[in-house]
C-alpha cells in the first residue's frame, strides 16, 4: 500500500480487491462476473469470503490468509461445490509455485474432517492474478494440475488445479479475458470497454466513495506508517548493537587507531544493513508486500526476496 489516495487503486491491490469482493451489495455480483470469465461459463451460486484466514492443524505451523475465497455450489445431483482461492499479486516473489502449492495443501486438510473419504474432498482452483509473466512463455494463462510424466495425456484427476493470470500474455489470449485482466491492472474508467469492465467499473466507482471503506483505508495506511516505525526502531537498534559490536572487533584486532577507525566505519556500515534486514523482516512479520517493504525501506526488491528466503530458511 502506498500514500495514493483510494480513488487511485486499482483492483490489482490487495485492499481494493477484497474491498470490492467483499461488498455486501454487490460482492457475489462481481465474483460470478470475474469466474465468469476466467472459467468461460456462468457461474450461479456462489458465496464469498475476503481475507479468510485458514491455519493447519499445529499451531506452530505456518498459517494462510486468503485475498478472496469463493465457494460455487454446482446444480448437479451429487450438489458438488468448488473452492475458488483467488489472489491479486503485483510482484513476483519467486515463491508462487511453492507458495500455491501450500495453499493448496493447507485448504485440503481444513475441508476434510478426520475419518472422512478421501473422496469428498472438494475441486480446488487457486487463481492468480499478475502484471506479469513469471514463467517466459507469454501466455495469458497457465494451467497447472497434476499429470502423470511418462504418459503425458493421464491426468491424475485429483479435482485441483492452479492457475496463473498474466494480464500482458499474447499466447492464447482469450478477447473477454484480456479486457477483465487490463482493467483489473488499471482501473481506470479508459479500460471498461465491455458490458462486464463496465459493470465493475461502477461498482468499483461505487465501493471506492463508500465512508467506511475511505477510513478503512485511512486506518491501513496509519497501521502501515505504525508498523514501519516499530520496524525501523527496533531494526535500528538491532543493527547498531551489530555495528558497535564489528566495528570494535576489527578495531582491536587491528591494534592501531587507523584500524579502529576503519573497523567502526565498517560495523557502522554493516550495522546499517543489520538494521535494514530486521526492519524488513518485522514488516513481513506483520504481512506486508514485498513490494511495499522495498519501497518503504529504500532498497532494491531483489534484495528484500533475498532476505525473505534466508528467513524463511531458518524459520
Amino acid at each position: 500500500m502506498s500514500k495514493r489516495t483510494i480513488e487511485e487503486l486499482n483492483l490489482i491491490e490487495d485492499f481494493l480487491f477484497q474491498e470490492v469482493l467483499g461488498d455486501e451489495e454487490n460482492g457475489v455480483l462481481v465474483a460470478k462476473m470475474i469466474l465468469g470469465v476466467i472459467m468461460e461459463r456462468q457461474v450461479e451460486v456462489v458465496t464469498v469470503h475476503t481475507q479468510k484466514a485458514i491455519m493447519p492443524g499445529a499451531v506452530d505451523k505456518h498459517g494462510i490468509r486468503l485475498d478472496v475465497y469463493m465457494e460455487e455450489k454446482q446444480g448437479s445431483e451429487d450438489g458438488s461445490h468448488i473452492i475458488y482461492d483467488v489472489e491479486v499479486q503485483r510482484q513476483d516473489t519467486k515463491e508462487l509455485p511453492k507458495r500455491s502449492r501450500y495453499y493448496q495443501a493447507v485448504i485440503d486438510s481444513k475441508y476434510l474432517n478426520a475419518g472422512e473419504a478421501y473422496e469428498n474432498l472438494k475441486r480446488l482452483w487457486i487463481i492468480i492474478i499478475m502484471p506479469r509473466d513469471i514463467f517466459g512463455y507469454d501466455r495469458m494463462c497457465y494451467t497447472f494440475e497434476n499429470r502423470c510424466i511418462e504418459e503425458q495425456g493421464l491426468s491424475l484427476e485429483d479435482g485441483a488445479k492452479r492457475v496463473f493470470l498474466n494480464s500482458h500474455g499474447k499466447n492464447g489470449s482469450r478477447e473477454e479475458l484480456s479486457k477483465l485482466l487490463r482493467y483489473i491492472e488499471d482501473s481506470r474508467k479508459e479500460n471498461a470497454v465491455n458490458e462486464t469492465t463496465k459493470k465493475l467499473h461502477e461498482v468499483v466507482e461505487k465501493v471506492k466513495h463508500k465512508h467506511e471503506v475511505g477510513v478503512r483505508y485511512l486506518k491501513a495506511i496509519e497501521y502501515e506508517i505504525y508498523i514501519r516505525e516499530k520496524a525501523t526502531k527496533e531494526g535500528w537498534e538491532a543493527g547498531k548493537k551489530a555495528g558497535m559490536e564489528a566495528g570494535k572487533k576489527a578495531g582491536m584486532e587491528a591494534g592501531m587507531e587507523a584500524g579502529m577507525e576503519a573497523g567502526m566505519e565498517a560495523g557502522k556500515k554493516e550495522g546499517w544493513e543489520a538494521g535494514k534486514r530486521e526492519m524488513a523482516i518485522n514488516m513481513m512479520k506483520n504481512h506486508m508486500s514485498l513490494e511495499t517493504i522495498a519501497q518503504m525501506a529504500e532498497i532494491p526488491l531483489e534484495i528484500v526476496e533475498k532476505w525473505k528466503r534466508e528467513y524463511l530458511d531458518k524459520s
